[in-house]
């Protein structure tokens, strides 16, 4: 997150996307996600709106937008760059 900091410009926007729903009750089933037709998905954490949220922050973004994640397939944040980094 540092790396992308560090190209953007002061005061620019980030935006992120994450595709995994299953944090967000009723939108994927576990059965989807461990599938056995598909290979295993082995992305070692999934991301909800208040780590990703907390991770921008901590990277010196300020969160400006969050999409509609629990009516959609995606969760979507735009942050922006901030002049304080936060890796305490």
């Amino acid at each position: 997150m540092l790396d992308i900091r560090r190209h953007i410009k002061d005061g620019g926007l980030l935006v992120v996307a994450e595709s995994s729903r299953l944090l967000v009750p009723f939108k994927k089933s576990l059965a989807d996600l461990l599938n056995k037709q598909h290979p295993a998905d082995t992305h070692p954490f999934y991301w909800s709106k208040n780590s990703l949220s907390a991770l921008l922050k901590c990277a010196g973004f300020e969160p400006v937008a969050v999409n509609r994640y629990f009516d959609s397939d995606i969760l979507a944040i735009v942050a922006k760059k901030k002049n304080k980094i936060y890796l305490e």
